[in-house]
């Protein structure tokens, strides 16, 4: 197949048109590229009454973590969400995979939470799963003009084994609103490779772990468990790649299993593992042709600041993060005492490591006490019960002018919080709280002494 009509089949364009874009003239962008989907969705559907509730609660804990995390939605493909995010050299390739492995184990976590809280008749036998698939490409922005008039940019485009973005709207749409598209033999190896994902890992292509090896990646964590035929991609069987923290989670799952329901590529990480070292990942990348394009990669990296986030505005809203208004609660449980938790190491953010009292983004349709509940649940395992309307005070949202504001809550009873956001997090009376101001985030103690006070007249008004 031709590499133009390659690029051009990989979706049907009969009723699209290409938006010209002012950034078409730019250098090409290394993305990175983040898949989430539901392991047997069908047989989740088929046994559980409540799936609608099920997977809605998956598409919104996954969008809300991913875009913690930078991402964007890029679209939804059944009960799949794929997300991408421009990469440059102060995005660190090891974290940002770390990171995918932490979400997906967040999100399992989580939906199976969900999934028991539901009072249904039928009892799933196993519970359902997300699976994790990252991979990175060069993408060049669509030609100007019609897709006949930009047939030869597009050979082009492929030649250079590149992927291309397109901005897609209806033919007869003559609105600003342009739907984005990435085709290319690249993105098509995210899809095939994500067919062999598991929950317990995140499965990533050549490239990526050639680039996470090069960057300093512990060989031990990534292992190839096979070699298959990527359709579209390679006339080579290419190598199958798992990522673990932590070898023994898949490996006590593995033990439990029954030898019926232990997959191969199971049996070649536990069994017979294979670490994919850098000298191996570098034959691999050569035999396969890559070795220009991983090279470009990482010369675009290296050479992106930022990323124009003009060319994001072309995309459809879905693209743009659920929300610019952050909003953070000062939680008290039943004995007034305060959630407090210590945020994540993040690499170049004077905020890492910081005590703080939490966050939430405001979503569609969502009121300040909604997202505040929603958040808290994911990020700390606990129910809000009610938000104090008037806010205690408003704050500066990290990295950005914007404002947030924040509030005061109550939170019944004295449930242990789950540090699924935070390095650290637990209950504490307010004024057994010591840290230095230093270790904490900006205002700390004001707006705790602020929320002690506005807490003990809410208390008091109610009795």
């Amino acid at each position: 197949m031709a590499p133009e009509k390659e690029l051009k089949n990989s979706l049907d364009l009969e009723d699209f048109r290409l938006k010209s874009s002012s950034v078409s003239d730019q250098k090409p962008v290394a993305y990175l590229f983040f898949s989430l989907d539901v392991v047997d969705s069908t047989r989740l559907k088929t046994e559980e009454k409540n799936w609608i509730r099920l997977i809605t609660y998956f598409f919104e804990a996954a969008t809300d973590y991913a875009s913690d995390g930078g991402f964007f939605v890029w679209k939804h493909r059944g009960d799949e969400i794929l997300f991408f995010k421009p990469l440059h050299k102060n995005i660190n390739i090891i974290d940002e995979i770390a990171s995918g492995e932490d979400v997906a184990r967040r999100l399992n976590d989580d939906f199976r939470a969900e999934h028991h809280s539901i009072k249904h008749d039928r009892v799933l036998h196993d519970p359902i799963s997300i699976k994790a698939t990252m991979w990175c490409d060069l993408i060049e922005n669509s030609p100007k003009g019609s897709i006949d008039e930009a047939e030869g940019a597009l050979q082009n485009i492929a030649d250079k084994n590149r992927s291309v973005k397109l901005y897609l709207t209806q033919r007869n749409d003559t609105s600003d609103h342009a739907a984005v598209e990435f085709l290319g033999r690249g993105i098509d190896a995210g899809f095939r490779a994500a067919q062999y994902a598991h929950p317990l890992c995140v499965t990533l292509t050549i490239e990526l772990a050639y680039l996470a090896l090069r960057g300093g990646l512990d060989a031990q964590k990534l292992r190839v468990v096979g070699f298959k035929h990527l359709k579209g991609v390679s006339d080579q069987p290419m190598p199958i790649i798992w990522y673990s923290d932590d070898w023994s989670v898949l490996s006590d799952a593995f033990d439990v299993k029954s030898d019926s329901r232990k997959s191969s590529e199971e049996s070649s990480a536990i069994r017979m593992p294979h670490p994919l070292t850098a000298e191996l990942c570098q034959k691999h990348i050569f035999s396969f042709g890559l070795k220009d394009k991983v090279a470009d990669i990482e010369v675009e990296i290296e050479d992106a600041n930022e990323f124009d986030q003009e060319a994001l505005a072309e995309g459809p809203a879905a693209n743009q993060k659920l929300a610019e208004v952050h909003c953070v609660a000062v939680c008290f449980n039943t004995a007034g005492e305060v959630l407090i938790g210590k945020r994540p190491k993040k690499k170049n953010s004077p905020l890492s490591e910081k005590w703080e009292f939490g966050c939430a983004q405001l979503r569609d349709h969502y009121s300040f006490e909604q997202a505040i509940q929603f958040d808290y649940l994911h990020d700390y395992g606990v129910k809000v019960e009610e938000v104090y309307p008037n806010p205690v005070t408003t704050f500066v949202v990290e990295g950005s002018d914007l404002n947030g504001v924040i509030f005061i809550a109550r939170v019944n009873g004295r449930p242990k919080p789950h540090s699924n956001k935070h390095q650290s997090c637990f209950w504490s009376r307010p004024d057994f709280i010591q840290f230095s101001a230093s270790d904490c985030v900006p205002n700390f103690y004001q707006t705790l002494c602020r929320a002690v006070d506005m807490y003990r007249s809410w208390v008091v008004s109610d009795e």
